[in-house]
């Protein structure tokens, strides 16, 4: 790669458990949680009318503790995910590091081999994105979470550099 050329830096990303803002945050709401059904005493949790459920305060704890935990296990762990341009061999990588996979899940593509990439558009917001080869099997591991959230820079900067790379949207 070239340095400072802005279409190489859209090819190259890498995220770990750690930089991630969901992993903070489910740590983060799940900590607060615990933190109610810690302190709330479960005979005050009634509201102006009277009516108590006490059986609230318990429950929001161990709903805390499954998603504090659960989060805070992800930092522990730091799985890390990407793509980028080979710098030795020119083929696209990418990588997710699994808990308990040490090697992770991986593939890897020559650009003139890629036939097509497909983006799936989510009305939640997180769109899924396909790679395809030319004779169109899709590729393993390949998807949303090895690329940057700029889905739309990214496939730009791809199909600038390899042209015959056909994107397929699918609202």
């Amino acid at each position: 790669m070239t340095p400072g050329n802005h279409k190489d830096d859209q090819l190259s990303y890498e995220r770990s458990a750690r930089t991630d803002l969901r992993a903070w945050g489910i740590t983060i709401v799940g900590a607060c949680f615990m933190f109610g059904g810690a302190t709330i005493d479960p005979a005050d949790n009634c509201n102006s009318s009277g009516e108590c459920a006490p059986w609230l305060v318990p429950l929001a704890f161990v709903v805390g503790a499954v998603f504090g935990l659960g989060g805070f296990a992800q930092l522990l762990a730091n799985p890390r995910r990407g793509s980028r341009i080979d710098p030795e061999t020119g083929a696209l990588t990418w990588w997710q590091n699994r808990v308990g996979k040490p090697d992770g899940d991986s593939g890897h593509i020559a650009p003139s081999d890629i036939g097509s990439i497909r983006i799936v558009k989510q009305s939640e917001g997180s769109d899924e994105v396909h790679l395809y080869d030319l004779k169109g099997n899709r590729q393993f591991y390949f998807d949303e979470e090895v690329i940057p959230h700029d889905q739309d820079r990214w496939t730009k900067a791809m199909t600038d550099r390899w042209p015959h790379i056909e994107v397929t949207i699918v609202e």
